[in-house]
């Protein structure tokens, strides 16, 4: 198949794909993360200690990245995934942030709206200025992570009904 045509495409597209990408949302946050030319980010970065564990979309170094879509915020019976009010949903998620970043880790959030068009080179330039600060303030190594490291499989998000 080397001769195909346009088969550089169908390499590369099978070179940035990623089995624990939950959603598409994530998969160009990671696009745009790779841009920044740092290296290509882990996905589904994972945390775990005092019987708390918590997973992010993406590292870099010591620096954190994470996709919001605005499903997460609205509750299932109104075609999202929330099983919870916005109120309590946002509270949990600033709590996790806080015990993350707690870890001396930065983190950038990203929504829909920064991955397209001009918006995307301006998050490129966000994010960029972020993870730099982070590494200023941290450095780039997670040695002293190690064990902290989240050991087994991942719970997957499950399926929603269409």
């Amino acid at each position: 198949m080397w001769s195909w045509p346009n088969v550089t495409v169908v390499r590369e597209a099978v070179e940035l794909s990623d089995p624990d990408t939950d959603s598409i949302g994530e998969t160009l946050t990671r696009e745009v993360v790779t841009e920044l030319g740092f290296g290509r980010p882990q996905t589904q970065f994972g945390l775990s200690a005092g019987g708390c564990t918590a997973w992010c979309d993406l590292r870099l170094g010591r620096h954190l990245f994470e996709f919001d879509g605005k499903v997460k915020y609205q509750r299932v019976e109104d075609g999202g995934f929330a099983l919870a009010s916005a109120d309590d949903v946002i509270w949990r998620e600033k709590l996790r942030q806080d015990w993350v970043c707690g870890f001396k880790l930065g983190m950038s959030r990203v929504v829909w709206d920064e991955l397209f068009g001009a918006a995307r080179a301006r998050t490129v330039e966000r994010l960029r200025r972020e993870y730099l600060d982070t590494c200023r303030l941290f450095g780039e190594s997670i040695d002293d992570l190690t064990p902290f490291l989240a050991r087994g499989p991942r719970p997957r998000p499950g399926r929603r009904a269409a």
